[in-house]
């Protein structure tokens, strides 16, 4: 490979506020179900590629991405124990530019998209240890922007 390709690893901690609710009708009339995603902490590990001009990197990434969340239904019909997801494995794709504008200083945007797949959970009736399971499919959109010092 030339001088002006780049290929690396990258990794990124953060705090996602996905904090989100939904109610859906009951069986029971009476009741509802409640519908609950928390907020959380994310991490992932990506590969990234690209190409440099002059003192501006054009690059592609991707990898493994974490959410330590908990989606959850739970039902205001009485007689319901419920269990949640727990947390989430996934992946994560997307791309940026970043700029060299100092010795060891950079700026950069960038844009992914993660992919958390679905995670299943439960509700068991108390009287009859029946099981209604329920499903949450998680995907989300980010773009950021950073500046990055170089060591």
């Amino acid at each position: 490979m030339g001088s002006n390709f780049l290929i690396g690893i990258e990794g990124d901690v953060g705090y996602i506020g996905l904090k989100g609710t939904g109610l859906v009708p009951s069986s029971n009339p009476k009741a509802h179900q409640d519908l609950t995603l928390d907020s959380g902490w994310y991490g992932d590990i990506t590969a990234r590629a690209g190409v440099v001009f002059g003192s501006v990197l054009i690059y592609g990434k991707g990898g493994y991405a974490y959410f330590d969340t908990d989606a959850r239904q739970t039902t205001t019909n009485p007689g319901f124990i419920t269990t949640g997801t727990g947390a989430f494995n996934g992946w994560v794709a997307g791309g940026g530019a970043e700029w060299m504008f100092a010795p060891n200083v950079s700026v950069k945007v960038e844009y992914l998209h993660f992919d958390f797949g679905s995670r299943g959970g439960m509700q068991t009736a108390t009287e009859s240890g029946y099981q209604f399971t329920n499903s949450t499919s998680l995907t989300m959109e980010t773009v950021k922007a950073g500046l990055n010092y170089h060591f």
